[in-house]
Formats: C-alpha cells, structure tokens, sequence
C-alpha cells in the first residue's frame, strides 16, 4: 500500500485515498464535531473537548493496539519536520498520553509486524486499516 503513495508525504488523507485505491476496505468513525455540516457522532462530546485520554481510548475501544513495534507518527512528520517516534503498541497509550503532541491532529500508527494502520483525522475521525495478507490485485481497466 505505502508504494503506491510515491513521494507524496504519509497523511492520513494520502493513506486512505491509497487503501481506496487499493480496494482495501475501512470505515471512518465519525466523532461528534459541531464544525461539519452534520456535527452527529460517536459519544457524547465533541471530538475538540475530548481529553487526550478519552480520545485514545475511543479510537483504541474495538480494535485495541496490537503488540509490537509501530511507528507513531503525529503531524509534524508529515512535512518531514521531525522523525516518526517508534514505540511498542504494549505502552502505546502511555507513551501517546506523555507524548510531545496531540492526538487532536492528524496521526498515524504504524504497525511493523502486524499488517495494520490505525489513523485519527483532525476533522474528528478514526479508522483502522487492516492489510491484507496477499498483495491486493487490480484488474486492468478496460
């Protein structure tokens, strides 16, 4: 899936629109924002007054991180301002709570040896992208 991004910087944005194109299936779950058109959501807060904690925990809720090494990558890694942060999804919600950034922005979490990318939009939203095992095939377009 990260081929397919080319130079492009990883975002959010340019990995969903690569598991679009991929045909790899995930869903947005949308946090209550009173800034959309439709501010309706998961939970009873806005996504800008959730805590850093309660944000982790609903992202995390039903699909918790997997053990082993990730990359946390908040931001400012996006524009190669900073190195993505390796951390181990065992103390992912620690070292993400301690952390020098805010989940309150775009961040992705990438898995090294589970085929996953879990990810938190700035206009409040989260998913999970579960890889598939086999390399995903596109038919030629005709």
């Amino acid at each position: 899936m990260f081929a397919t991004l080319g130079d492009a910087p990883f975002s959010p944005d340019a990995i969903t629109s690569a598991a679009t194109q991929l045909c790899i299936p995930f869903d947005f779950v949308l946090l209550r924002n009173p800034w959309r058109s439709n501010p309706a959501g998961k939970g009873t807060k806005a996504f800008e007054d959730l805590s850093e904690a309660e944000l982790f925990d609903s992202v995390f809720e039903e699909h918790p991180p997997a053990p082993g090494p990730l990359w946390f990558m908040p931001d400012d890694c996006f524009d190669f301002r900073r190195e993505p942060y390796l951390a181990r999804g065992e103390s992912l919600r620690e070292f993400a709570l301690n952390g020098p950034c805010s989940l309150h922005h775009d961040v992705l979490f990438i898995w090294t040896e589970t085929p996953r990318v879990s990810l938190i939009h700035h206009e409040g939203c989260y998913t999970h992208i579960f890889l598939p095992d086999e390399p995903v095939i596109r038919e030629a377009q005709s």
